[in-house]
């Protein structure tokens, strides 16, 4: 087991050994420590996008839906207090395997797909 603390503002991201997660911050303003790996191909989830209709993480790769409620419940251990995020991982690595990263997160609520189709 791996505790970690950390400034959300500056980090946004854990590399641990070979495991990643990502910090979700919900609309309600309320974060979730997710684990960065979609449980159908193993695509980036980072990379999804949200939809507000269905209040879900959609998978980039093959739009594997993650309800709010679900990730919630399946996040990783998170406690936010005073400015600071400290999350507790299920991993066993070296200290020096882990890594804090900021990542622009396109999966946030706030941050609405786009249509790349250039119409």
């Amino acid at each position: 087991m791996l505790v970690i603390t950390f400034d959300p503002e500056q980090f946004n991201f854990v590399a641990a050994g070979d495991e990643s997660y990502f910090l979700l911050r919900l609309a309600d303003g309320s974060r979730i420590m997710f684990k960065d790996r979609c449980a159908h191909r193993g695509s980036p989830l980072h990379l999804g996008c949200w939809d507000a209709g269905d209040n879900a993480l959609v998978c980039a790769s093959h739009q594997t839906r993650y309800p709010e409620r679900a990730l919630r419940r399946q996040g990783v251990p998170l406690i936010y207090r005073g400015g600071r995020v400290t999350v507790v991982l299920d991993v066993v690595t070296a200290p020096g395997e882990v890594r804090l990263v900021r990542k622009n997160i396109l999966a946030q609520p706030d941050n609405p797909p786009t249509d790349s189709s250039g119409v």
